[in-house]
């Protein structure tokens, strides 16, 4: 079965970048709810019964969501998500309803210019024009280990164009 974990980081990341990316050998609807918010956030989202594609359309729209359970929301993609939605054009809140204390990346985020505001199981992000590269302290816990954002010296981040990624069957 195709890990939806790592299928949706890169999804993720490629909104992030500005860019176009395609998950192929993916279940979409392992990642559903994923895709429902990046939808809802004004990215196009395109999908086939063994891939996903996302597509930057403009400007992110800030959209809230609430970490739970599968099918919910997957707290593993929410570290991701505030890094997009850093990039919103308004405010939104992020409900951690998975795990106590998942907020450690937040100083990270605001070292780049998000700007957050965390309040016990709650995220308050108010969106930012652009994000710039900076010293960061990576932090790994649980699947987030295997998102990976190179931050280059301070300036502003790149931005991607296309790219296609193939999700290895992790039950082999």
């Amino acid at each position: 079965m195709p890990d939806r974990i790592e299928a949706g980081t890169y999804l993720l990341a490629g909104a992030i970048t500005g860019g176009d990316i395609t998950a192929e050998g993916c279940v979409p609807d392992h990642i559903m709810a994923l895709l429902d918010k990046l939808d809802e956030a004004g990215l196009v989202i395109e999908t086939s019964a063994s891939s996903a594609r996302v597509m930057s359309n403009g400007r992110i729209k800030s959209s809230d969501v609430a970490t739970n359970p599968y099918p919910g929301f997957a707290t593993d993609f929410q570290a991701q998500y505030m890094a997009l939605m850093a990039l919103g054009d308004s405010s939104c809140e992020i409900i951690e309803n998975v795990f106590e204390n998942r907020f450690m990346h937040v100083q990270e985020l605001v070292r780049m210019g998000a700007s957050i505001r965390v309040s016990g199981k709650k995220a308050r992000i108010q969106g930012v024009k652009k994000l710039s590269g900076a010293h960061v302290q990576r932090r790994i816990y649980g699947r987030a280990r295997r998102w990976c954002l190179r931050v280059w010296p301070p300036r502003e981040l790149p931005r991607y164009t296309a790219c296609t990624i193939s999700i290895a069957d992790t039950t082999r």
